[in-house]
């Protein structure tokens, strides 16, 4: 009788405890909408909009990320982040360490390219070379942002 009783015990601390150790955590992402893409800008007041040629130059400041520079001035344009962070990489080879959009180096001065530019980069014509300016500070501090 006792064994049987044990027995009873042992199975009902394992189906206790065995289901708490099975269970995994649950991860809640957040929705930020189209290709991630800030819209508290309206069309109206965005140049990149206004002139489908504009380009702009900014320089990068300590703590800042190429999100952070693309919501500032891309703000309403429609276009996907992703597309954006791949085109502003790609006219500023020289303000990312080994061209990864995550590390930036601070005191850069960036290109941002005009939406004709882009497109045309996305049809695989590259930009002017002559539009591309890359000088870097002599601080060259490099900041991570990304996973």
């Amino acid at each position: 009788m006792m064994i049987s009783f044990l027995k009873y015990i042992l199975i009902f601390t394992l189906s206790m405890f065995g289901s708490l150790a099975c269970s995994e955590p649950i991860v809640v992402l957040e929705y930020r909408g189209q290709g991630f893409q800030n819209n508290t800008g309206t069309p109206s007041d965005n140049a990149f909009i206004i002139d489908p040629d504009h380009t702009d130059k900014h320089i990068v400041l300590n703590g800042q990320s190429l999100g952070h520079i693309i919501n500032e001035f891309y703000a309403g344009s429609g276009l996907d982040k992703r597309f954006l962070k791949l085109a502003i990489v790609a006219a500023n080879p020289k303000a990312f360490a080994q061209e990864n959009p995550n590390f930036m180096f601070a005191g850069a001065k960036l290109h941002l390219p005009s939406l004709n530019q882009i497109q045309a980069m996305i049809l695989g014509t590259p930009i002017n070379k002559s539009v591309q300016h890359n000088t870097q500070s002599p601080d060259r501090g490099i900041f991570f942002f990304g996973g």
